[in-house]
């Protein structure tokens, strides 16, 4: 069976077209997207934006994505790549110059779960994220207003 479908499966989700191919898109980036980027990817009318938001967000519900809030508070999201509920964390670096957000996958962020379970908390979202230029960027140079 395909590993888009058991994903699916595994999650309770039911296994449709639009799921199965923003699966695909995710997972062949090799950075995190934005629902933008995500729906450009398509040939023109193929996938909106609504039912991209509505499929990252039960995908995000799930925890078969994470999501990065690049500049302007426009999220990115990529897949999961952990095996089990306790999530490596790992930093991302945002452009404030062309806008890109890059995954630092090298570099693993220790979570506190031990003290969350016994302070009984429960936490909706942890970013580690850098901002700055990146090198391509600072190679063009300051940009001149």
């Amino acid at each position: 069976m395909n590993n888009r479908r058991q994903i699916l499966i595994r999650n309770g989700l039911s296994i449709t077209n639009n799921r199965l191919r923003i699966l695909a898109k995710l997972k062949g980036a090799n950075r995190p997207l934005s629902v933008g980027q995500i729906v450009g990817l398509f040939p023109e009318g193929e996938l909106d934006r609504v039912t991209a938001y509505r499929t990252l967000r039960m995908f995000l519900d799930r925890g078969i994505v994470h999501r990065i809030e690049g500049d302007n508070g426009t999220w990115h999201y990529e897949m999961c790549k952990c095996p089990d509920i306790e999530h490596v964390l790992h930093p991302h670096f945002v452009c404030s110059e062309c806008k890109k957000v890059m995954c630092l996958e090298s570099t693993r962020v220790a979570f506190p779960y031990k003290e969350i379970r016994e302070c009984n908390l429960s936490v909706e979202d942890v970013q580690v994220k850098f901002t700055g230029i990146c090198g391509p960027c600072r190679e063009k140079g300051p940009r001149v207003c």
